[in-house]
């Protein structure tokens, strides 16, 4: 899935401008450019039939270094044509450089037979030079086909062969194939050096643009060895090619690739959905299998198995007609983890799926072998056929071992299946010591030293292990190990700068432009891994900026070009952050930090919720609290009861919602709350939610309607707050920020009062604008902002509060290192409280950029906002902060004295 079909090289020299040769040399270098020369050079009456052949030959090279093999063909065939006119003269192009472009073009085209007929004719040639070259384009196919090992084999004839004639293009040609296939054998390193050979070579002769596909095809074998951050990195820009074409399809395929690994899911359907297009229009089918394939993995991780399981049959149906038994192996083993995902009659036989999962390993696919072994096997113990899964997790943990590459992660999903067998047994330490091991490894993946946005593969497979550990070690009388597990996973979700700086919440300026303002002028250099990493946050904040212009003047409230502009920039900057996951904080130091509050830890088992409790003087205490899917229905209807109370402000319907609100806060009560009074009895209350309770108005229930409570990410995020200072640490006479944003006159009255009452600066009406707020807020050790919320369900790092030039969303919030954050930051906005579940659990949105940003605290709403009882409310609040309140306490008595439920307070509290 690489560059790797597109290494043809154009032979001879020439006068330059728009002789034929010289079309010929820059035909992969220039494609555009050759195109647009070509067609004068082809003008009637402008060249004889020899030079036309030429010409026509290096317009085919150029349509297929443009991802065009059908266009390709048509020129070669014309090309072949004047050859014939001409008889073969000097100035017509050899019958051995024509059979060698259309052997690529016919591999591009899917015709894998007429492709090795021409390599075949070129083998019989006398001349060794002519046989090598066939002999390299041979092993290319061999690797197109999923034949990895032949391939290899037959390229290192072949390069000792082109060696001894010094012929350094094809030279570098086949090191660079040969670096892809020792990617697919697990040989990472190995790879490494052969790329390296290949762009010494082409540096050597000056072929810049051939650079891009060894960078492309590092990407891929560092994709291989499951470091995403690098492998982004590599692909940076993929559609930014010389000749100005948009990237190699091989290239944009494993692009799309690092995306799922990463959790990018909708960046990387966007992407495939560009390259199967495109390949469906130039009739590339070698691009549209690969495509295909990966569409169905990249639904898979979506949850449409449905369209996974017809994405993989087509490409099934494409390989099988080129001979690709490897693909077709591959697009079967798709087939049967969609199909078991969605059951029914159609689903295939535990035996079948395992059948194929084996062939997979044959092939070389471990990492897809070992997870359709991890389905078969959970999906048998489902079903109670014990021995079934056994076999299926021992298989699994066999494929991991005999894995010989340096992916990490498929070690850890070894080491799960392990567990889970030893768990089937009813072998509690053995799965609790697989756990503790697969943590281990999962430790080593490169994946946890890049941003968060990152993580997504290794957060799933750690979320994974810690279920597996935290079961084991409640069967083995050891709560507190049990939430050990529970927590190194959850402070893998979080990141703290390197070093474990503390970040501010908005951008700081620094290197770039100020924070928070208009990028203007010229990036930083990136001539160093800071420096990249400082263009790249510029270039964000440029791409903000524009976005924001581009909704005030063309009045789109979702310009699809610009949000794609910013989610790239916004990945490559994260492809170039380096970051440490946070450390987690050991069960034993909880007692003393959590004094007279109790901690409630939910996490998910098995389609089961359970909590841990921790109060000071004893051991965590674990519940098992019911199925999660009735308690996710439970939390949709007291949201969507309270969401009707605030839209309905008298009435029958208003009636009707009350009472549906106090029937789901009551059942909700006596689930969540039931099991633990003995340890909540009236201590305030550290919440640590997961899955549906993300959203949960925690005030709703009324065993903590009147209690502070403090929701956080997990344990080590609020423990590491905690110990920077003591609770009520809010500073009412320290710098204030009051926002106001347009359209609400209310919030304008509302900041101006509470700016009179307490002081700090005011920024209102057109003052509000982006640049200025983050700006101030640098400063400012209290942040209210009033407006509107902007909810992006389907881009949760858009989400933001909307100002007077735009919107503030997630990416703006992002940290640039300096100084802490604000004590306290309260967002008077609908629904900004509401936290987007990512891979593996992790938190994304509004309150994971504002605490990741370093604020100490957030309040914010996980409901619509009354606008007539938001003034009352916050105005409760100051006032109880103003009595040296802590937050969460403040909160709870606002709450009390207006009945308004809907905030939270999240963070440290």
């Amino acid at each position: 899935m690489t560059a790797l079909a597109r290494e043809h090289p154009a032979a001879g020299h020439g006068r330059g401008g728009p002789d034929p040769r010289w079309l010929l040399r820059r035909a992969t270098a220039e494609p555009r450019r050759v195109l647009d020369e070509s067609a004068r050079v082809l003008a009637p009456g402008t060249r004889g039939t020899a030079d036309r052949s030429l010409v026509e030959h290096a317009r085919a090279l150029a349509f297929l270094e443009l991802g065009e093999p059908a266009r390709a063909q048509h020129s070669l065939d014309s090309a072949r044509a004047a050859a014939v006119r001409a008889r073969g003269g000097p100035g017509t192009a050899s019958g051995s450089s024509l059979r060698l472009t259309s052997a690529w073009v016919r591999l591009r085209l899917g015709d894998t037979e007429g492709c090795l007929a021409h390599l075949d004719h070129l083998a019989r040639r006398p001349d060794p030079g002519v046989r090598a070259r066939a002999h390299c384009v041979r092993a290319v196919v061999a690797c197109s086909l999923g034949e990895w090992a032949e391939a290899v084999g037959r390229l290192d004839r072949a390069l000792r062969a082109l060696a001894a004639r010094g012929d350094r293009r094809w030279l570098a040609v086949g090191c660079n194939a040969r670096a892809v296939a020792c990617g697919y054998l697990g040989r990472e390193r190995e790879g490494e050096r052969g790329l390296r050979r290949a762009e010494r070579i082409w540096e050597a002769l000056g072929e810049t643009p051939r650079l891009a596909a060894c960078r492309d095809n590092r990407g891929f074998l560092a994709l291989r060895r499951g470091d995403v951050a690098a492998a982004l990195r590599a692909f940076d820009g993929p559609t930014e090619r010389a000749g100005g074409h948009r990237g190699d399809p091989g290239a944009l395929v494993d692009r799309a690739e690092a995306l799922i690994a990463a959790g990018l899911l909708r960046e990387a359907g966007d992407v495939l959905d560009e390259v199967v297009s495109r390949a469906e229009e130039s009739r590339d089918d070698v691009a549209r299998a690969e495509a295909l394939v990966t569409r169905a993995s990249c639904e898979l991780a979506r949850g449409r198995p449905d369209l996974a399981v017809g994405s993989a049959r087509s490409a099934a149906r494409l390989s099988r007609a080129r001979r690709g038994a490897a693909w077709v192996v591959l697009a079967d083993a798709l087939v049967c983890r969609a199909s078991l995902s969605l059951g029914g009659p159609a689903a295939p036989d535990l035996a079948a799926a395992e059948r194929v999962a084996m062939a997979c390993r044959r092939r070389g696919w471990h990492s897809v072998a070992v997870g359709l072994l991890l389905a078969v096997g959970r999906l048998a113990a489902e079903r109670g056929v014990a021995h079934e899964a056994d076999r299926a997790l021992r298989a699994a943990s066999a494929t991991a071992e005999d894995y010989p590459g340096g992916d990490r992660l498929v070690t850890a999903n070894g080491l799960l299946a392990r567990g889970l067998r030893a768990l089937g047994r009813g072998d509690a330490a053995a799965a609790g010591r697989a756990a503790t091991r697969g943590m281990a490894v999962v430790d080593t993946d490169p994946t946890l030293r890049a941003a968060v946005e990152l993580r997504g593969r290794a957060l799933e497979v750690s979320s994974e292990l810690a279920t597996v550990g935290l079961v084991s070690a409640v069967r083995a009388g050891e709560p507190a190990a049990a939430l050990r597990f529970v927590e190194r996973h959850r402070a893998r979700t979080e990141s703290v700068g390197p070093g474990g700086d503390r970040k501010p919440p908005c951008r700081g300026g620094g290197r770039g432009a100020s924070p928070g303002q208009p990028a203007v002028g010229s990036p930083p250099s990136a001539g160093t891994e800071s420096g990249r990493w400082s263009r790249d946050a510029f270039l964000l904040r440029r791409r903000l900026t524009e976005l924001r212009a581009v909704r005030r003047t063309r009045g789109e409230e979702f310009p699809a070009s610009a949000e794609r502009a910013v989610a790239e920039q916004a990945l490559r900057r994260a492809s170039g952050q380096l970051c440490a996951p946070r450390a987690p904080v050991p069960p034993e130091v909880l007692p003393d930090l959590l004094l007279d509050r109790c901690l409630v830890s939910f996490s998910q088992v098995g389609g089961r919720l359970v909590a841990a409790t921790v109060v000071a003087g004893s051991e965590p205490r674990w519940c098992d609290l019911g199925t999660t899917r009735e308690i996710a229905a439970e939390v949709g209807y007291l949201r969507a009861g309270l969401v009707q109370l605030v839209a309905t402000p008298r009435g029958r319907l208003r009636g009707a919602a009350a009472g549906a609100v106090a029937r789901s806060s009551a059942a909700l009560d006596r689930v969540l709350l039931g099991p633990l009074r003995g340890a909540l009895a009236d201590r305030g209350v550290v919440v640590v939610p997961t899955g549906p309770l993300h959203s949960m108005p925690w005030a709703a229930l009324p065993g903590l309607a009147d209690r502070p409570v403090v929701v956080t990410s997990s344990v080590s995020a609020w423990a590491e707050g905690e110990r920077a200072g003591p609770r009520g640490a809010v500073r009412m006479d320290g710098p204030a920020l009051w926002v106001a944003g347009p359209g609400l006159p209310a919030a304008e009255r509302e900041v101006r009062v509470l700016a009179r009452r307490f002081g700090g600066r005011t920024l209102v009406g057109g003052a509000a604008t982006a640049s200025a707020v983050l700006t101030a807020a640098r400063h400012a050790s209290l942040v209210h902002v009033a407006g509107h919320g902007a909810l992006r369900r389907d881009r949760p790092l858009l989400s933001g509060l909307v100002l007077a030039d735009g919107t503030v969303c997630c990416h703006d919030l992002a940290p640039a290192g300096g100084r802490g954050g604000p004590d306290l930051v309260v967002l008077a906005a609908c629904d900004l409280g509401l936290a987007s579940v990512g891979p593996g659990g992790a938190a994304t949105g509004v309150p994971a950029a504002v605490l990741a940003g370093g604020a100490r605290t957030l309040i914010a709403s996980v409901l619509p906002v009354p606008d007539g009882r938001t003034a009352a409310v916050m105005g409760a609040l100051y006032r109880n902060l103003a009595r040296g309140q802590s937050p969460a306490a403040a909160l709870a008595g606002a709450g009390s004295a207006t009945g308004e439920r809907g905030f939270v307070c999240l963070g440290v509290g």
